[in-house]
Parts: C-alpha cells; sequence; structure tokens
C-alpha cells in the first residue's frame, strides 16, 4: 500500500491554521473529507474510493479538484488580508 509523500505538519502557526481553515470552508464536504483522508490520514485515491463509493478516477479528479480550489483560495485570502493591512497603514499615516 502507497502512502503519501506528504508529510501532516506538526504545528501550523495560527495565522496558517486560520489561512487553511477559511480555505477549507469553501470546498464542499465530500470535497473536505477527501482532502482530509489523503493529506491527513495518509489514505490513496483506492482507499478513498472504496471508502466513499466511488471510482478511483472520480476520486482522483474530486481531489485534485480540491487542492486547486484550495490554492486559489488560499491566494485570494493571502491578497485580501495583505491589501487589508496595507490600507490600514495607510489610513493610519494620513491621519
Amino acid at each position: 500500500m502507497r502512502r503519501s509523500k506528504f508529510k501532516k505538519p506538526e504545528k501550523l502557526s495560527p495565522e496558517n491554521f486560520t489561512l487553511l481553515h477559511d480555505a477549507l470552508a469553501y470546498l464542499s464536504p465530500k470535497q473536505r473529507l477527501v482532502v482530509y483522508l489523503r493529506y491527513w490520514d495518509n489514505m490513496t485515491i483506492q482507499e478513498i474510493a472504496r471508502y466513499i463509493g466511488q471510482s478511483w478516477n472520480s476520486t482522483d479528479m474530486m481531489l485534485d479538484g480540491a487542492v486547486n480550489h484550495l490554492r486559489v483560495r488560499i491566494i485570494q485570502l493571502t491578497h485580501a488580508r495583505e491589501e487589508s493591512a496595507l490600507l490600514n497603514q495607510f489610513c493610519a499615516m494620513a491621519a
């Protein structure tokens, strides 16, 4: 049985934990489950497919889509937070 090459982080910074939590909230419950099973429980795609009752291909596509959504959402959330921080600094300087 092949296990993931990714290692679950032992500890996330509070900022990164909040960012990941917020990004995961945008996924569907099934996408969140697939991401959790793959990266936290280190299940293979085949094991996940059996667990959720889907084909291997369908499960692989769902995981790929979920990871892509996470990437995009994390980038969007990061940019929004940076813009907000810059705006706050600008307002503080202008006051």
